[in-house]
């Protein structure tokens, strides 16, 4: 059983309700407006998808950087993957962190 979940990524929701996440969505729908001509109708939400994926996007490009920092091979996923273990950082929804497998 060990073996099966070493290969386990846990992935929760929380809807946020901070301020930095306020901003965000204000910054969406400003370049929803400005970048798509798309305004938000009144009482849409910018879906809290959005902000998680911006988040994953920045860890990701956290462990690029570093990859590429130490001229490593930037088409290891695994290395890259590597990278991201044991990275902690403020996110637009919560402080989110990579554990170690273990």
């Amino acid at each position: 059983a060990r073996k099966a979940y070493e290969s386990l990524l846990r992935v929760s929701l929380l809807e946020p309700k901070n301020k930095d996440f306020s901003k965000f969505v204000q910054d969406v729908k400003r370049r929803a407006k400005l970048h798509y001509n798309y305004t938000f109708s009144e009482g849409e939400e910018v879906n809290f998808f959005v902000g998680a994926f911006y988040d994953g996007v920045y860890l990701l490009g956290l462990a690029l950087n570093e990859t590429l920092t130490e001229n490593l091979d930037i088409r290891d996923g695994r290395a890259i993957t590597r990278k991201m273990w044991d990275k902690s950082f403020q996110g637009i929804i919560q402080k989110l962190g990579i554990k170690v497998p273990r």
